[in-house]
């Protein structure tokens, strides 16, 4: 069983810039770890685009340029399922590590912004 990042329970606004080409650098890295570490939590790509607000067809894309950018398959794919190779494996160990981190450290900024304007009043 895939474990799940905390990211990946929230309904969160689509990820348009990894999908429409127009971001680059590390938004569109991020963007393609959002997608994969969905994509491979569900284990669907259906399932993660409704997820993120994207088309399947928008998850399958930008999941093959990570592995095009990468030069490594992270999924199986047949036309019935959709399973992690040993490197999708690793890489959404990964990649769930740093969603997470990224999300504590908004957490701890908002406490921090929380406490410094309840200051103010």
């Amino acid at each position: 069983m895939v474990k799940s990042t905390r990211l990946s329970t929230e309904r969160s606004a689509p990820v348009s810039g990894a999908v429409s080409g127009r971001s680059s650098g590390a938004m569109d890295h991020m963007s393609g770890m959002v997608i994969f570490a969905r994509a491979a939590e569900t284990l669907s790509f259906a399932e993660a685009g409704r997820q993120l607000g994207l088309s399947s067809s928008a998850i399958g894309k930008a999941v093959a340029r990570l592995e095009t950018r990468r030069a490594v398959r992270l999924f199986h794919r047949t036309t019935r399922s959709v399973r992690l190779t040993p490197e999708g494996e690793l890489f959404l160990a990964r990649c769930q590590r740093i969603l997470n981190e990224i999300e504590e450290a908004e957490s701890e900024l908002a406490i921090s912004a929380t406490n410094r304007w309840d200051g103010y009043a």
